[in-house]
This record gives C-alpha cells, structure tokens and sequence, in this order.
C-alpha cells in the first residue's frame, strides 16, 4: 500500500492552481516540515498536493453555464473557447488572465457566480529531506536526524535584493533630526 502526505499550496503564493504547477516545473516541489516535527513516513511516501482552487463546483461541468463561462474566458483570453476547454484547462486559462487581465477575470467570475473548492492537483515523490540549519549552526541536530536519517543541512542566504531592502527609521518627534 502506497502512504500519501497531504500538502496544501495556499493562494498566498500561488494564486492558481497553475501556479505552483509552474514553479514545481522549474524548480522542484519543497515542503516545509512543521516546527513540532513531522508524522514518521516512508521514504516511497508521496506528497499529495492540494489547492483552495484546485476544482470550479459552480457551475457544474457540462451545464449550459459552465459553457458559458468558458466561452467567457476565451473571449477575455482572445482564444478560441474549444482551445480553452481542450488543450488548455479552464483554470490555466484563468490563472493567464489573473496575470493579464486581472478585472476581466473578476467580472467573469462574479458574473458567473464561479465557486472554487479544494483539490487534488498533482503530487510528488520525496527524493531527499532538507533541513536549513539556523544561525551558529553547522549541521543536522541529533533530534532531527532521529526523525530524519540522512537528512542534509542547507543555509538560507538571503538575495542582495532581500538583504539591502530596508525599511527607514521612524522620524523623531519634535522636528529633531
């Protein structure tokens, strides 16, 4: 029997579904272990990755309204509504106009009372366990590898970008400099 470990992709920084497809494309899927630990799991585990958008339950697949809803779609998208409902899945064809035209899609979406709910959107296979090794420290700690055997330190360096972004001080009260 194949274990599965579900992991959420939040909105937060994957707006779509296609997003996180996107990104795992190019640079790989990584999870986050919770602080308390994670559940002990096989290393032939797979990670189920679940969306808050991962399946449109409004309107239902095959109604009149959802026809006109991809049609909506491709017009906004200026393709053709068969490409939008074959080659191209509805939701990547939405996650475009997110990022192009991102009031077209709202009004689509509000005109056509479009509900989302979550998913299943794909999944990945664990092939090695990270653990970004904080300040003064140089290797695993002994209670991660107990959870973890074989797991391998990184060090999180922060961007030039990131790092010379700063924010400016308060101004002082009283006109003083």
């Amino acid at each position: 029997m194949q274990v599965g470990i579900i992991g959420w992709a939040g909105e937060e920084f994957w707006p779509w579904p296609e997003d996180f497809a996107a990104e795992a494309r190019t640079r790989g899927v990584s999870k986050r272990v919770p602080k308390n630990g994670a559940p002990d799991f096989p290393r032939d585990a797979l990670l189920w990755i679940v969306h808050p958008k991962g399946k449109i339950t409004n309107p239902q697949p095959g109604s009149p309204e959802m026809v006109e809803l991809v049609t909506a779609v491709a017009q906004a998208a200026n393709c053709n509504p068969a490409v939008v409902s074959y080659r191209l899945p509805l939701l990547g064809a939405m996650a475009r106009l997110y990022r192009t035209e991102r009031k077209a899609l709202k009004s689509i979406l509000e005109g056509h009372r479009v509900k989302f709910a979550p998913e299943i959107i794909g999944y990945a296979q664990f092939y090695s366990i990270e653990y970004v090794v904080r300040e003064g420290e140089a290797e695993v700690p002994d209670k991660v590898l107990e959870q973890f055997p074989g797991a391998t330190p990184v060090q999180v360096v922060p961007s030039k970008a990131k790092a010379t972004k700063r924010r400016k001080p308060p101004a002082k009260k009283g006109g003083q400099p």
